[in-house]
């Protein structure tokens, strides 16, 4: 189950790094092009708003996947730094099971946001279900994965640092 959860997490990466390099290129190109055709042609564009609304969800969303994979959301450590060892590798763990209920939970909803959803955007008629699901679903669901991940390795780590001090006993 560990080299599935594996590759889909490197499928995943695959995926996040190209978005995350691509939509915000994109978004600087569309925010030249609206300002330029703004104040030089003086003509303003209905679906601008609508494109940088929905890459900046991109972003924001797609960005907390990688944000959880490189371990660098806001997180207060007072009381993880207390601890050493087999505690704190508990007390990680315990957290982590937190982020992954949570993200699972905006994964669901999400989901669920995407399904009973039937309007459509303005200007360019992109049904919302669609925006919905690749932004919120798809970030919350990267985030799970990242965390179940992380979890099982962290316990398989742990299994493998207690057969060792038991050997290490003998």
């Amino acid at each position: 189950m560990l080299k599935i959860l594996e590759k889909v997490v490197n499928y995943f990466t695959w995926i996040e790094d190209r978005m995350l390099t691509i939509v915000p290129l994109l978004l600087l190109i569309v925010s030249i092009f609206a300002v330029f055709n703004r104040y030089f042609f003086k003509y303003s564009m209905g679906w601008y708003e609508e494109i940088s609304i929905y890459l900046f969800m991109l972003l924001v969303y797609w960005g907390t996947s990688k944000a959880a994979r490189d371990e660098s959301h806001y997180s207060v450590n007072i009381i993880i730094d207390k601890f050493k060892g087999k505690v704190r590798s508990y007390l990680i763990i315990i957290i982590w099971s937190i982020c992954l209920l949570i993200s699972l939970l905006g994964a669901y909803f999400g989901i669920q946001m995407s399904l009973i959803t039937t309007m459509k955007t303005v200007s360019l008629k992109i049904p919302n279900s669609i925006i919905l699901f690749s932004t919120i679903a798809m970030g919350f669901i990267g985030m799970s994965v990242r965390y179940l991940y992380k979890i099982i390795n962290r316990i398989k780590n742990l299994k493998e640092d207690y057969e060792k001090e038991g050997s290490e006993k003998w």
